[in-house]
């Protein structure tokens, strides 16, 4: 068996810091000052202190992870048309995409959001692709709708007037509609073809991410952890279920994941569970919680990746640090592994795929959860910035993933070598979506960037 090489102390330290910057992130995106709120309410401030004399030694000490080698493939490409979900599909598991040619050259860049500043609110909700036109979710509480080449075709308001941005919402798309749950506690159909509303109700709270659409039926889970499942043809509600409410969370872009005629929902509490889609009713309920925090962010159990159900088994991971397989059927455990992610895993060939909490790409085997590679992902991790890596995205063949210094890599997924970077024109902070042979890049300040 082959072992992580990499130093155990250094390891944990990386971690802190990165997950650190993902909540500052988080805190970014909420309008929250972290620098202000933080520093009134550090315990250790003050007048320095000589340190205690005597040796020191790590009060919870961990061990590497272990690799045990192999190497990781991917099936084949499809040639998928239609980005209509936050994860791409239903079930959040769009697989190995079909590109046009490499990402070699830049198709079009439109500013696809209103002016952002450093610390407005930004969009947890990835951009659609559907029925050959780009759909956009703006915090401030409108849908705008492009054209394949990034002409604007239409924006509606699906905020109140004058509110500013509201975290969390996003949209889904499904029977030519786009379904939008919003910051402002709403959820509102739109025809796709004009961007007219046909039909708003208002949730418990605001929702927390963005919905999923599928089986006639919208599934959206509010700030309360209520997931509520409306009628796509009329709003109404069909069934609404609670989890488990909690205070700390990361905002994310955390969807139900369908299929089966199973809906299987993220909570922030850590809580994974599985309803009958058309009625409602529990089926199983798991966790992503890990039994230690020593690599996790501290306080925080959130799902902030939305799951994936892949050939009758459910992929969750968290930023609690752990990842599991489940079988969607009766929710028995097939696996754990002591990796967690901020986003989404990809399900593909003999694999899954994630960019863990310390910025490597990583690969498991799906059958076992064994580590096959565990490969750093190239950045700056000093006292004052840390780079953040968000992925992967799996598109013609190579994982992509962004990070927060505005880069764009292609990584080698049989390996886990780097094949391509490329400079954004600003940081990024949502892993791509693909469809129609492009890639797409929502970058910090609004701008949509596609590669072909």
């Amino acid at each position: 068996m082959k072992r992580n090489t990499s130093n155990d102390g250094a390891d944990r330290l990386k971690t802190v810091r990165h997950l650190t910057a993902i909540a500052a992130v988080a805190l970014m995106a909420g309008s929250v000052s972290a620098c202000a709120g933080l520093g009134s309410i550090n315990p250790f401030k003050g007048e320095k202190k000589d340190p205690l004399p005597g040796e020191r030694h790590e009060v919870m000490p961990g061990s590497a992870l272990t690799v045990s080698g192999g190497r990781a493939s991917v099936g084949g490409r499809s040639a998928m048309n239609e980005w209509s979900q936050p994860g791409g599909n239903a079930a959040n598991d769009p697989g190995n995409v079909g590109l046009s040619g490499g990402v070699s050259a830049s198709a079009w860049e439109v500013r696809a959001l209103g002016g952002l500043g450093r610390r407005d609110v930004r969009t947890s909700s990835p951009p659609l692709i559907y029925g050959g036109n780009v759909y956009v979710y703006d915090p401030s509480g409108t849908v705008t709708a492009l054209s394949a080449g990034g002409g604007k075709l239409w924006t509606t308001s699906v905020g109140p007037a004058k509110e500013g941005r509201a975290p969390g919402g996003g949209i889904a798309a499904s029977g030519n509609r786009i379904f939008a749950a919003t910051g402002f506690g709403q959820m509102i159909a739109l025809d796709a073809a004009s961007g007219n509303k046909l039909w708003s109700v208002d949730l418990d709270a605001p929702a927390r991410s963005a919905p999923t659409a599928a089986d006639g039926k919208v599934f959206v889970v509010s700030g309360t952890s209520v997931v509520h499942a409306f009628n796509q043809a009329d709003g109404k509600e069909a069934w609404n279920q609670p989890g488990i409410g909690e205070v700390a969370g990361v905002l994310s872009s955390a969807s139900p994941a369908v299929a089966g005629g199973s809906v299987v929902v993220p909570y922030p509490s850590g809580e994974v569970i599985a309803f009958e889609a058309a009625s409602g009713k529990m089926k199983w309920t798991d966790t992503v919680i890990r039994p230690t925090r020593t690599m996790a962010v501290s306080g925080i159990t959130d799902v902030a990746a939305s799951p994936v159900i892949d050939n009758g088994v459910v992929y969750a991971s968290g930023v609690a640090g752990r990842t599991v397989a489940i079988r969607l059927s009766d929710g028995s455990r097939v696996w754990e592994q002591a990796v967690g992610s901020s986003a989404t895993p990809v399900v593909s060939g003999n694999s899954v795929f994630l960019v863990d909490l310390q910025g490597f790409m990583v690969a498991l085997d799906r059958s076992s959860g064994k580590i096959i590679y565990r490969s750093e992902l190239p950045g700056k991790h000093t006292k004052r910035f840390n780079t953040i890596w968000t992925g992967p995205t799996l598109a013609g063949g190579t994982l992509w993933a962004v990070s927060n210094d505005g880069q764009l890599v292609g990584v080698e997924p049989s390996t886990g070598s780097i094949s391509s970077t490329r400079t954004l024109s600003k940081p990024a902070f949502m892993k791509p979506v693909a469809a129609a042979g492009e890639l797409l890049v929502l970058q910090s300040d609004g701008t949509l960037a596609a590669f072909r």
